[in-house]
């Protein structure tokens, strides 16, 4: 659901340096037995956070004049070359220039306006760990005010990825063509959060509400040790959260009629983990279907930030969604919704959100407002290690602002579309290494999904006005029957605009004509994908034509584990484009087109998932 961007092509040469030893891929796993439950105790994780900037990249303005005020960026030329390490001095940089940094994690986002700032210039992004006297290239952002909305935060916004947890790093920032600079240090989250009082809390039949929390120096945790909390249907909740500076661990929450659990306005810095959500929500009698938004996990309000929800079993809510072919658009019950949160700054990792055929959801993750500067999730939010299926919308619907929002490394089956981005208002949204596998459109087909990546508009195309990144992602077509491809399906081709393609496998079912969506809205760059059907007519000159061979594809669903890596006479294999910080650990002369790379070991998701970062 959404478009975004344009970007130009640069030659491409060869190269053969004797690339540098990346440690290992980004790589996720799950495991999980689709009946064997496990709620399997996971490290804590530090929430508060520090500063951190970087920076953006060469482009020419044009008026969207879809949009109402402000510029879009279009793009002059490609990022391109070898992300070689740059020596530098080794004193560390401090804050100047006046960029800032929102982190979690594994990520920073990066935020600045400097003077001389426009469509025309890039802001290139340089990090490293304090202490370290070499320079890493990170990817250039571009200049993109949203001109109704202070939500935007700053002209320049982009992404530092695969960072590592409870580490300090300093970021230089240079405005294109410029002597303008800007330098920022910012610590990314510790994965040890420090724990406080425990309180026990045995099996219960009512509601349990938490209003007392703890400190940064001492979370409050209530641990159910396996509890059971079952309200039989005489309850809205299994549990509220009013309070900061709380884990939740170790609960079985059933039997509510709408909702798991609920985190209450004003609140922060809540750890969800090692829970097991089943048997909730309602049934709508107009419809004989769910009642659609009741969700095991809910962040209804707006004030709400640095939630992380992690390692969680949500599966089987009590009644069914309706297919598209049953009932118009799906509604029903879901696994997380965040609805229109403005504060943001959420982790969303390692879950799996599942069903079958009888007692689908709606969307899996989703809730936030399409025509928003907020939807779903919410700003500077990490979503990664997720196993979601068995939805008759969308799996994953990363819908609204879409500001600084990375989503990578989820495996995602069963459903009518992927991905949904309609529209990204803000961004830029980073889509990178997720991988998709069976789709279904409905009660009456067979044949496979809709949109892998849905684009579009939300009421109008004036939400189209933020940046999309798909780098390094693959659709799979296990028995032909997976979905099409970014933004079309069959012969519907959504609007695209504000989209930047690299290095995706879109292997798109027989039925759809095009890779990539060829209502061509502006401001597109695509490149270097690999396509069994058609590109479209703005495509670059890099992309291949062809069907990927696998070295021996396989994703076993008990076990929640993939491997994806292409063979080596496969097109596609070291047929990718470098794209610094999102190519990291690639060993050839190229990156392979795809998620997962060769040398790599397999993939997992969900519960047992542990992402490996790379900086």
């Amino acid at each position: 659901m959404k478009n975004l961007l344009k970007n130009n092509k640069v030659l491409f040469g060869i190269i053969s340096l004797g690339i540098l030893a990346f440690a290992l891929p980004i790589t996720l796993l799950l495991i999980r037995d689709s009946q064997d439950l496990r709620s399997s105790a996971a490290a804590p994780d530090q929430l508060e956070s520090e500063a951190g900037v970087l920076s953006s990249s060469g482009v020419s303005t044009q008026s969207d004049s879809g949009a109402s005020g402000g510029n879009y960026v279009l793009f002059t030329r490609s990022q391109t070359g070898t992300p070689t390490p740059e020596p530098g001095n080794c004193t560390p940089v401090g804050n100047t220039g006046g960029a800032s940094a929102i982190t979690t994690f594994h990520s920073a986002g990066l935020y600045w306006s400097p003077s001389g700032g426009s469509s025309s210039r890039e802001v290139l992004v340089k990090f490293r760990k304090v202490g370290n006297c070499t320079w890493n290239q990170a990817y250039p952002m571009l200049y993109n005010p949203i001109s109704d909305t202070t939500n935007d935060k700053n002209d320049y916004r982009g992404s530092v990825v695969s960072l590592s947890p409870n580490t300090t790093y300093e970021a230089e920032l240079t405005l294109e063509g410029t002597s303008t600079k800007s330098y920022v240090t910012f610590s990314t989250w510790n994965e040890n959060i420090p724990e406080g009082d425990i309180v026990n809390v045995g099996s219960r039949t009512t509601r349990y509400t938490i209003t007392q929390g703890g400190s940064p120096t001492a979370y409050r945790v209530y641990d159910g040790n396996g509890a059971t909390i079952d309200v039989n249907k005489n309850d809205t909740y299994n549990m509220i959260v009013d309070a900061s500076y709380v884990i939740v661990r170790n609960f079985k929450m059933t039997g509510s009629k709408t909702y798991g659990i609920r985190v209450m306005d004003g609140n922060s810095n809540v750890v969800i983990e090692d829970n097991e959500f089943t048997d909730w929500g309602s049934l709508n009698p107009d419809t004989g279907y769910a009642d659609n938004h009741d969700d095991a996990i809910l962040l209804y309000d707006p004030n709400i930030s640095k939630v992380v929800i992690q390692r969680n079993v949500m599966h089987h809510p009590t009644y069914d969604s309706n297919a598209w072919d049953e009932a118009g658009h799906p509604a029903g019950a879901q696994c997380i919704g965040i609805r229109d949160n403005l504060a943001g700054n959420h982790v969303i990792r390692y879950n799996e959100c599942y069903s079958d055929k009888d007692h689908k959801f709606n969307d899996g993750f989703g809730y936030g407002t399409n025509a928003s500067f907020t939807g779903f999730p919410g700003a500077d939010t990490d979503i990664y290690g997720n196993y979601v299926a068995n939805c008759w919308d969308d799996c994953l619907e990363i819908e609204g602002g879409g500001r600084n929002v990375r989503v990578w490394n989820n495996y995602t089956e069963d459903a009518f579309v992927s991905i949904a981005n309609a529209a990204v208002s803000i961004g830029p949204l980073y889509v990178f290494r997720n991988v998709s596998g069976y789709a279904d459109r409905g009660i009456d087909t067979d044949d496979g999904g809709s949109y892998w990546l849905k684009a579009g508009t939300a009421t109008d195309a004036s939400w189209m006005r933020g940046l999309t990144y798909l780098f390094h992602n693959t659709i799979l077509q296990p028995d032909g029957k997976g979905h099409g491809g970014a933004g079309t399906a069959g012969t519907a081709d959504r609007l695209f605009k504000h989209v930047v393609s690299r290095n995706n496998i879109y292997h798109v079912n027989s039925g759809t004509e095009n890779c990539l969506s060829d209502n061509d809205q502006g401001d597109l760059d695509l490149d270097y994908d690999l396509c069994s059907a058609k590109f479209p007519p703005n495509y670059g000159t890099n992309g291949i034509l062809g069907t990927p061979t696998y070295q021996n594809a396989n994703f076993d669903r008990a076990i929640l584990t993939g491997n994806f890596v292409l063979s080596n006479s496969s097109k596609g294999y070291e047929d990718g484009q470098i794209l610094f910080n999102f190519s990291d650990g690639f060993s050839g002369t190229r990156p392979d087109i795809g998620a997962h790379q060769n040398s790599w070991p397999a993939f997992k998701y969900g519960i047992n998932a542990l992402f490996t970062p790379l900086n």
